[in-house]
């Protein structure tokens, strides 16, 4: 099933010079470090969506072609090439993006602009690219209902008659924006960084509101499926889709969190999900999808029915954990979901990765620990030395004791890592395996510190004494417990440009750091323990924000609510009870992904040594008896893209 969340695009072809970002790797282009739209670029980059023009540069500013687009929604949408191409005369046989040419017109996103045409070189018009956009969501009958009114936009007039439809419907979605001024502006062109952006948010939806959990299918009969569903907080409507053989058709809106739909072709084997949509016309992502099985379907094994070949099988068969493995056609959001109650302790996480980018010296992040806490720290180096030349980072975490006793600071485990390897991704991806393993794997340091009234002390030198050189990475996790309150500080500070000489005599004195768009707070629980029993092939999706819920909790620093996306640094302990044979592998679902698994049958961590691949590539963690029990350990580790899911299958 292709995944199309339409907030992607309500921000709405208006587009703001505001960086982007979720979980930042590295730029992978020497043209874009100041552009906007930096991290949508890299973000697209790495899951292979965007490419460059060559000797490193990427162009944000240059005008993206039709040709471009429509290779970008090919591999978004990762559409099928046809049998039958196109035949257009400007579109030859070894033009490079024919094959997304062919696949997005074969799709019905978009069209020549003449029946020889596809003008493949042309730059792409805003009125172009809220057509393609609308042409998605497969809402025929508003783009129909809208081919003769008026959009209500100031230029109205400039509006092609071919694409007035598509532009009412995409403002009945509450996918068009149109400029302050009222227009809309149909014939000026998108940039390749708009572009970015665009497509960006087709994998980040959490700017929207949260999607509907708990999706149910409550009754079904010759011509009609009963729907029923959680509400989301803060949705006034709900969107419901039917898909069935890949396409998905959008019913119809209910203010209800129950739907009954009345024309589905059973024996075709619909899915549907749910998208909630705020006050603001902006639509949360999918809810988790549920299926009924077609009629060729219903003739094959369960297995068969999601995707599990003999292929697949083989290699599980004859795989050791921590294999990698090529999982092509295991299509992981229809397979059965585990539903969870986690249970998270009491302990606190405190995170500190905003800003990301270290600019100028300063606290990144400063909370309040009394007893057990989690400290989690991430960041790369960008100060300038008199705003001109690269500076090194000294970073530190300070201890501060602010109460009227003395306090005990006990480390009860760490793991550091850094990477002087500059912009390259696989390797931010391995220090955050590697930090991640560490932390595992770790056994009591015992180290102590001990703090008088209002002293201050550094917990470990490595980050502090060993800078980091420019544009580099450095990554760390302390485990620690007081006997009392302390204050903590995530520093950073130039080697050269400091604007402090002793931290630990005059740390209030730092300047806080503005955050961006990544996360910090201090949250609850470092540890959250879930119970499953596992009877057929079914699916345990984590950090995905829904079925697995994100950690919520306060910025101490602005007094606000924070959440953390990913759940980076909550370690997650799985009970499995088994009642038939199986075999666990994990897929990415987000993106590249390296990072390690403990199993209590192995006794052992297992980690692929390069990132693996979404869609395509799984690892196989361990096996299962019938009636047994095992234990899994996992943290999302730091760079990798999140969720994941655990695949139980049985053999």
């Amino acid at each position: 099933m292709k995944r199309k969340f339409i907030i992607a695009i309500a921000i709405l072809l208006v587009f703001s010079n505001t960086a982007l970002a979720f979980a930042q790797n590295s730029y992978p282009y020497t043209d874009i470090e100041n552009s906007w739209a930096r991290e949508a670029i890299t973000d697209l980059t790495n899951r292979g969506i965007l490419g460059g023009r060559g000797n490193g540069m990427f162009g944000p500013d240059d005008k993206v072609t039709r040709g471009e687009f429509a290779n970008i929604m090919a591999r978004v949408y990762r559409l099928d090439i046809p049998e039958k191409p196109a035949s257009f005369r400007d579109v030859p046989a070894d033009y490079w993006g024919k094959s997304g040419i062919d696949s997005v017109v074969a799709a019905g996103y978009m069209t020549g602009l003449t029946e020889y045409t596809f003008g493949p070189d042309k730059p792409l018009t805003r009125e172009q690219a809220i057509t393609a956009i609308v042409a998605t969501t497969s809402a025929s009958a508003l783009v129909q209902d809208g081919n003769d009114k008026n959009t209500g936009y100031t230029d109205d007039k400039k509006i092609s008659p071919w694409a007035r439809g598509f532009i009412n419907a995409a403002k009945a979605l509450g996918i068009a924006g149109g400029y302050p001024d009222g227009s809309f502006r149909p014939q000026d062109t998108l940039t390749r960084a708009e572009a970015a952006t665009l497509f960006y948010r087709f994998y980040h939806p959490e700017n929207g509101p949260t999607p509907p959990e708990n999706l149910y299918i409550t009754g079904i009969d010759a011509n009609r499926v009963s729907l029923k569903w959680t509400p989301s907080p803060g949705a006034k409507k709900y969107a419901v889709y039917r898909v069935v053989d890949g396409k998905e058709e959008l019913l119809n809106f209910t203010a209800e969190t129950v739907y009954v739909d009345e024309t589905p072709d059973i024996d075709a084997g619909p899915q549907y999900f749910v998208k909630a949509v705020d006050a603001n016309n902006m639509y949360s992502g999918e809810s988790p999808t549920v299926y009924i099985p077609s009629m060729n379907d219903r003739e094959k094994s369960y297995e068969e029915a999601f995707g599990y070949s003999q292929n697949i099988k083989m290699q599980i068969l004859n795989a050791r954990p921590g294999d990698v493995i090529d999982t092509t056609g295991l299509v992981g959001n229809r397979i059965p979901q585990l539903k969870v109650n986690p249970i998270d302790n009491q302990d606190t996480l405190i995170f500190s990765d905003s800003p990301e980018y270290i600019k100028e010296p300063g606290i990144q992040y400063k909370a309040s620990v009394n007893g057990k806490a989690r400290l989690y720290y991430y960041c790369v180096n960008q100060i300038l030395y008199n705003e001109v030349f690269p500076d090194n980072l000294r970073y530190g975490v300070f201890v501060k004791n602010t109460g009227k006793d003395d306090v005990t600071v006990r480390i009860k485990r760490a793991n550091l890592g850094g990477t002087e390897m500059g912009y390259e991704s696989w390797r931010w991806l391995q220090i955050g395996a590697e930090v991640t393993y560490g932390l595992l794997d770790s056994e009591n340091l015992n180290v102590s510190i001990n703090l008088k009234p209002g002293e201050v002390k550094l917990l470990s030198p490595t980050h502090y004494y060993t800078p980091v050189t420019y544009n580099n990475l450095i990554h760390g996790v302390y485990d620690i417990e007081t006997d009392g309150e302390v204050e903590v500080y995530f520093v950073a500070l130039g080697e050269k440009y400091s604007g402090i000489n002793d931290p630990e005599e005059k740390i209030d004195d730092l300047p806080c750091l503005e955050p961006d768009i990544h996360d910090r707070g201090t949250f609850t629980g470092t540890k959250r323990i879930i119970n499953i029993n596992v009877d057929r092939m079914q699916a345990l999706i984590l950090a995905d924000g829904t079925l697995d819920p994100t950690l919520t909790g306060k910025d101490e620093m602005l007094h606000k609510d924070a959440k953390l996306n990913g759940n980076y640094g909550l370690e997650y302990e799985i009970h499995v009870k088994a009642e038939r044979n199986m075999r666990i592998v994990l897929l990415a679902q987000g993106g590249s992904y390296q990072g390690p698994i403990w199993t209590s049958k192995s006794g052992r961590f297992m980690a692929p040594k390069n990132p693996i691949r979404p869609f395509t590539q799984g690892v196989y963690i361990d096996e299962i008896a019938a009636g047994e029990e095992m234990t899994i350990r996992w943290i999302p580790p730091a760079s990798t893209y999140l969720p994941v899911e655990f695949v139980f299958v049985e053999i």
